[in-house]
C-alpha cells in the first residue's frame, strides 16, 4: 500500500507496511485507552525490531517466542 504527499519539489511514495499499520493501530488504542483513564495495553509480536519500535513509542512489549 503507498501514501502520496507532496513536498515542496515533487510527487513523493512512501510505502507503508503492515507492520507499520500493526504499530500504529497499536498507538492509537493506547491513546484512546488513556483518554478513558484504562491501563495500557501490551504489544505482542515476535519481530524483534517491530518491538524495539513499539518499545520506544512507550509500548509495553512482549514476545512469544521467548516463552517456547
Amino acid at each position: 500500500m503507498g501514501a502520496y504527499f507532496f513536498d515542496t519539489s515533487a510527487l513523493v511514495k512512501r510505502y507503508v507496511t503492515d507492520d507499520a499499520v500493526q504499530l500504529a493501530c497499536a498507538l492509537e488504542t493506547r491513546n484512546k485507552l488513556a483518554a478513558l483513564e484504562i491501563p495500557t495495553l501490551t504489544f505482542v509480536s515476535a519481530d524483534t525490531e517491530l518491538l524495539s519500535m513499539a518499545n520506544a513509542e512507550g509500548l509495553g512489549i512482549e514476545n512469544p517466542n521467548l516463552f517456547l
